[in-house]
C-alpha cells in the first residue's frame, strides 16, 4: 500500500525547497512526478498547472456529489487524451500548497478519478501524494 506524506513547517522555512528536491529525486529515479497546487502559483516555475485543471474537474461544483464531479471529470478526460495519458503514468503528485485548503468534495472527486484512471481500488489509485 502506498502511504502519502506531508512536509510541515512554518511560513518560509523551506517546505517548497524540500519538495523540489523530492521531485528532482523522483525524476532521477525514472518515476513520473507531477508538481501542482491548490491555491498558489508556486509550481508554475516547474511548468505545471492547478490540480483541478490537470484532473479536469468542473468549475461548477455547487450541489454536486463527489461521484458526480468525478464522473464529469472522467468524461472530460476522455476528450483530452494527453491529460488521460499523463494521469495513467502518474506515480507521485506533489502539491506545493496547504492541502487543507482543498475542499473535501474536490479531494474526494480527485481520489475517485485517479482510482478509475488507474483501474484499481487502492487509495488515489496507488499514486503517492506529497504535500
Amino acid at each position: 500500500m502506498v502511504k502519502s506524506c506531508s512536509i510541515r513547517g512554518y511560513t518560509g522555512c523551506g517546505e517548497s525547497c524540500c519538495m523540489q528536491y523530492c521531485l528532482l529525486y523522483c525524476i532521477s529515479r525514472g518515476l513520473f512526478g507531477l508538481p501542482t497546487s491548490v491555491m498558489s502559483r508556486q509550481p508554475a516555475f516547474l511548468g505545471s498547472k492547478h490540480i483541478d485543471y490537470i484532473v479536469c474537474l468542473p468549475f461548477e461544483k455547487h450541489r454536486m456529489s463527489p461521484y458526480q464531479i468525478a464522473e464529469l471529470a472522467i468524461l472530460r478526460l476522455a476528450r483530452y487524451s494527453e491529460k488521460l495519458n499523463v494521469l495513467m503514468v502518474l506515480v507521485v503528485i506533489y502539491i506545493f500548497d496547504i492541502l487543507g485548503q482543498l475542499p473535501v468534495e474536490s479531494f474526494s472527486a480527485i481520489e475517485i478519478t485517479l482510482r478509475r484512471v488507474h483501474k484499481n481500488d487502492v487509495f488515489l489509485g496507488e499514486v503517492l501524494l506529497v504535500s
